[in-house]
């Protein structure tokens, strides 16, 4: 019969024969590239083990604040200081925010939209 999938079970086993025997390939390599990992790491501490056995174990991360558990106080206040690049910020009045090269185009009259090319 024409237009109609051949649905015999030798039909589908050969089907989909090759892509499971892939798709366990794919899965022991993976596993063996997981060894690897785990084994190199291994190595890599015993390595640096030996190389500074006087320095303290590190934590993952760094922090130039101080520890939160420490704290004594706490301080609230109505004003936050902002600083940019280690230097306070100025005061600044609280306004209408206005780019300064679209203002004055408006007040002109002249059109922000771009025309359209033909």
């Amino acid at each position: 019969m024409e237009g109609t999938e051949n649905l015999e079970d030798e039909v589908f086993l050969k089907r989909h024969t090759k892509p499971e025997q892939d798709e366990k390939r794919r899965k022991r390599w993976d596993l063996q590239r997981m060894r690897e990992q785990r084994h190199y790491e291994r190595l890599r501490e015993r390595y640096e083990g030996r190389q500074n056995p006087c320095e303290p174990e590190v934590s993952g991360y760094h922090s130039l604040w101080p520890n939160p558990e420490s704290a004594v106080y706490l301080h609230v206040d109505d004003c936050l200081p902002v600083c940019a690049f280690g230097q306070p910020m100025a005061r600044i009045p609280p306004q209408e925010f206005v780019l300064p090269w679209l203002s004055s185009r408006c007040q002109d009259g002249v059109s922000t939209r771009r025309r359209k090319r033909p």
